[in-house]
């Protein structure tokens, strides 16, 4: 409807009622719309409207010249639509904005926002390897323009680095919180760290292959806490927090790494129970929890590794009795995968391997994943058994119902 009455105020303005002619405000009001489509051809719409307007600026009517609310509603319509390509277009935006300011267009200049929706971009990119490096570059280049940098900007690429799959990126992602950190405390207020900011830093640590990683995280996080003791509300814990630090100890190769996943979850629950609401654990937290205890195998420690077993049914119990969440598809999976590599093959196995998979079957939830892990988990005449005739790839739909 945005563009139909655009298209009608131009095509009226053409017949010399100049007084119909629309000018940017009508522009970006359809650019808008259309961003809000969040697929390819909404972003390309609205990249064609930028284009013509520049056209008509050119032309000589100033009245229609974009500005930087045009340009950074398309980069953000290119980052809402999650396609190839969309990444390295809005990063084109960012240096075609930074041309027209070179020559002489006052009313263009990438600023934070800007910042923030390319790096966003990249962020939800699927090019994990290169898409951290392509954020700090245009990140170091808006600093050495003058961008003003703020609390939003610096989150995005925080957010960016822990999706990365560099190597570096958990290292850069300490860095930068530390240049934030810096930043407010020399006086920039829009700098300031906020819960995001140190979440996302322990996110971008569960990639690291540093065997300290745990260490540092919880080091970030008994600084939130201590901040937020002291009066701090903006940078408290809460359940995503938590969870990340969970999966840094998930996916270390330290070997008690079940004990301190519970130990955190546990944690999570006392803070709930204190006062903070967001920190009560969700399924995720759990399901993190269930994940340490099943990769603990790899210590091949047989104390460890049943203590882990026993941690991992502590674990699914409370998740299934508890009062305000219930067990998902991956809370299977991962128990099931558990029970896989850290018990014996027997009698006993085969019939927990039976009850866990039956009552994934009552509550509605056997995905693809659950279906994988059973397979892993047992015999294959354990498998045939369970599934009953039925298959894979047309499961009852009383068996998926929840999904």
């Amino acid at each position: 409807r945005a563009l139909k009455l655009l298209s009608l105020m131009e095509d009226m303005s053409k017949t010399g009622n100049s007084n119909i002619l629309p000018d940017v405000w009508s522009f970006n009001l359809a650019i808008k719309a259309l961003s809000k489509g969040g697929d390819r051809r909404s972003a390309r719409q609205a990249l064609e409207l930028l284009d013509r307007m520049e056209k008509w600026s050119m032309d000589g009517n100033e009245r229609i010249a974009p500005d930087n609310v045009t340009f950074n509603t398309v980069i953000n319509a290119f980052a809402r639509s999650r396609t190839k390509g969309s990444a390295e277009t809005a990063e084109e935006l960012y240096y075609r904005m930074k041309e027209l300011e070179k020559g002489g267009k006052s009313s263009v200049k990438p600023d934070a926002v800007t910042l923030a929706s390319v790096v966003n971009a990249w962020a939800i990119s699927d090019d994990t390897r290169s898409s951290g490096r392509r954020a700090i570059a245009i990140f170091e280049d808006a600093k050495e323009n003058g961008v003003i940098i703020d609390t939003v900007a610096y989150n995005a690429l925080l957010n960016c680095l822990a999706k990365s799959g560099s190597r570096q990126a958990p290292d850069r992602a300490e860095a930068v919180l530390r240049e934030m950190e810096y930043e407010y405390a020399r006086g920039n207020t829009n700098a300031k760290p906020d819960v995001i900011s140190y979440t996302s830093t322990i996110s971008a640590l569960a990639r690291s292959r540093d065997s300290m990683a745990p260490k540092r995280a919880m080091t970030i996080l008994a600084r939130m806490e201590a901040e937020a003791a002291g009066g701090d509300d903006k940078i408290r814990p809460n359940a995503f927090t938590y969870s990340a630090a969970i999966r840094v100890w998930a996916r270390s190769r330290d070997k008690n790494k079940a004990q301190q996943a519970q130990n955190l979850l546990n944690w999570m629950e006392e803070q709930y129970r204190r006062g903070n609401g967001s920190a009560r654990p969700t399924c995720t937290s759990y399901n993190l929890v269930l994940n340490a205890c099943a990769y603990t195998a790899a210590s091949e420690d047989t104390k460890t590794m049943e203590e882990a077993f026993k941690i991992a049914c502590l674990t699914f119990e409370e998740l299934r009795t508890s009062p305000y969440l219930k067990p998902s598809h991956m809370s299977y999976a991962n128990f099931l995968e558990v029970v896989g590599k850290l018990m014996p093959e027997g009698e006993l196995h085969d019939k927990l391997i039976d009850n866990i998979f039956r009552r994934s079957c009552r509550d509605g939830v056997v995905s693809n994943t659950v279906i994988r892990r059973l397979r892993g988990a047992g015999s294959s005449h354990l498998f045939k058994t369970l599934l009953d005739g039925e298959r894979v790839s047309n499961l009852p739909q009383a068996w998926t119902r929840n999904l």
